[in-house]
């Protein structure tokens, strides 16, 4: 998975800069520098991550009982 992101962040043949060329921004080289390879691991990593968070965000609002709504309801 990791080589994936890897060729997604590419400074020349990557999809991400070649996406930014299109609207007109040049793409720094990711994985080149300090803050670019900062942003790239924080972008992978809420990918992986925001996921899971939401389905165990979904799941306790699911398995919230019903009576304490209700009650501010009247």
């Amino acid at each position: 998975m990791g080589l994936i992101w890897r060729f997604m962040f590419d400074a020349d043949l990557g999809i991400v800069n070649w996406a930014l060329g299109i609207i007109g921004i040049h793409g720094p080289n990711w994985l080149g520098g300090r803050w670019p390879a900062l942003m790239a691991v924080t972008i992978v990593d809420s990918w992986q991550s925001i996921p899971f968070i939401m389905l165990t965000v979904l799941a306790a609002l699911v398995g919230l009982s019903k009576g304490p709504a209700e009650a501010a309801a009247i």
